[in-house]
């Protein structure tokens, strides 16, 4: 009789304990894979706000539209993030007198990146909020519009690097987070730092 009240007794105990262990199973392995949408501001840095020595005046702060794809290997502690993103700046639209304006100029400038990232998440006891950093390398293709005269592109290989939160809702992961994109480009460099808020599913 008493081995099979133990028995009962760690019967009832495993299976009251289950719940719990599925619930916690459940938050802390991610999905194989992942797709999730994000949108904010874009704040230009350096010379793309300020402008250069060539004439461009700089640009005011603009948009942010991503699309992501993350891949999540068990056995790995980050993820693999995809991102397509476009960024979009409006010309400051300075006035000019005299000779100036020909050598100055205002213009429109879109940033069209594709890139690959590693999504690190820090290791604490928060199965709900879960801050991350994230970086990675990809290709940009960078287009000035002058308000006056014919556009000029070009693409280039860029870096990116910044930190963010994700938040563990019902079906969806929100997340915001920060990035900074620099490009090298002929003539200068491009700097930016979009502030994103997004949904994963």
């Amino acid at each position: 009789m008493r081995r099979l009240a133990s028995l009962v007794t760690a019967v009832a105990l495993i299976a009251a304990s289950a719940p719990v262990a599925a619930a916690q199973g459940a938050t802390s392995i991610a999905k194989p894979i992942s797709i999730g949408i994000s949108g904010g501001v874009a704040v230009p840095n350096g010379e793309l706000a300020n402008g250069t020595s060539g004439g461009f005046t700089g640009v005011n702060t603009g948009y942010n539209v991503t699309g992501s794809l993350v891949v999540a290997v068990p056995i790995l502690p980050f993820e693999i993030r995809g991102d397509a993103a476009y960024n979009g700046f409006g010309a400051k639209d300075f006035s000019f007198s005299g000779n100036e304006g020909q050598q100055s100029y205002n213009a429109d400038v879109r940033v069209l990146g594709f890139t690959a990232n590693i999504v690190y998440p820090f290791p604490i006891p928060t199965p709900i909020v879960r801050p991350y950093i994230i970086g990675g390398i990809g290709e940009y293709n960078v287009r000035i519009s002058p308000t006056s005269g014919g556009s000029t592109s070009q693409s280039n290989f860029g870096y990116n690097i910044g930190a963010g939160v994700k938040v563990s809702l019902v079906g969806f992961n929100a997340f915001v987070e920060a990035r900074y994109h620099h490009v090298n480009q002929d003539q200068g460099s491009i700097g930016f730092t979009p502030i994103t808020v997004g949904v994963m599913f």
